[in-house]
């Protein structure tokens, strides 16, 4: 149970292993739609068969196996499990107790490039398991995009952004490009192309952020994915209020 604490985080545990563990036993369950793209259906799952290993983000030779497959850790910002289809058909899980979990959408983006998804989210479903009590009010959930990706802005509007706007970017790395005279996006960037020796130490975490705001040019698609609801039999019955995923 490393890292689980608080009660609520440790009831959402909980909840998530028992929902892991019934998907692999196979499932057949009314599926609820959330938005106006999801259509209420049947949804079914058959048993995990054979030796069940969990995976690893690095480790995606596997990744389009008909078979329900879980992370070996929490490797998957924005779901916890997934299952692809012979068909090609990409169903996502996220478990939770709370009514409202929301998206992270960089996450969801980075996951769906990672499954060569992005120009197919088509074929796509985002399907919430949560406790049968908590079924009846679930809503469409909304999503999660950090300032710096916000559609609405420029990118000079970018630029003008503090530095800690990129994700990774705090404390003691903030405090270093601070006594570099580095204090904006902008000036991250300038030193990036001009001085690459005072932002060496961020290298990687600058990667990222290129690679996010590439991808984030596809999160309408996102924005417009089928989401769904399952239910699972479970207690204790009390509703849990907020969340994100």
């Amino acid at each position: 149970l490393g890292g689980i604490g608080k009660p609520a985080a440790f009831l959402g545990w909980l909840f998530g292993a028992y929902a892991h563990e019934k998907l692999l036993e196979g499932v057949e369950l009314p599926m609820k739609g959330l938005n106006a793209q999801a259509i209420a259906t049947w949804f079914k799952l058959d048993k995990t068969a054979g030796n069940y290993t969990k995976f690893k983000m690095a480790d995606m030779e596997r990744v389009f196996e008909d078979a329900y497959r879980q992370p070996d850790s929490s490797t998957l910002r924005s779901v916890d499990a997934y299952y692809m289809s012979n068909s090609g058909v990409l169903w996502l899980f996220q478990m939770t107790r709370d009514i409202n979990h929301k998206i992270n959408v960089e996450g969801l983006l980075e996951l769906l490039e990672k499954f060569n998804k992005l120009q197919d989210t088509e074929n796509v479903n985002l399907i919430f398991v949560v406790p049968m009590d908590v079924a009846p009010h679930f809503p469409a959930q909304e999503y999660k995009l950090l300032d710096v990706f916000r559609p609405d802005l420029s990118d000079a509007d970018v630029e003008r952004l503090d530095c800690t706007c990129i994700p990774g970017i705090q404390g003691a790395k903030k405090r270093k490009l601070n006594d570099a005279g580095i204090s904006t996006i902008g000036d991250v960037m300038a030193a990036k192309k001009n001085s690459p020796s005072q932002v060496s130490f961020i290298r990687s975490i600058l990667t990222d952020f290129k690679a996010n705001r590439e991808r984030n040019k596809n999160r309408q698609k996102v924005l417009e994915l089928k989401q769904y609801c399952i239910s699972l039999d479970y207690g204790p019955r009390d509703v849990a209020r907020d969340g994100n995923v």
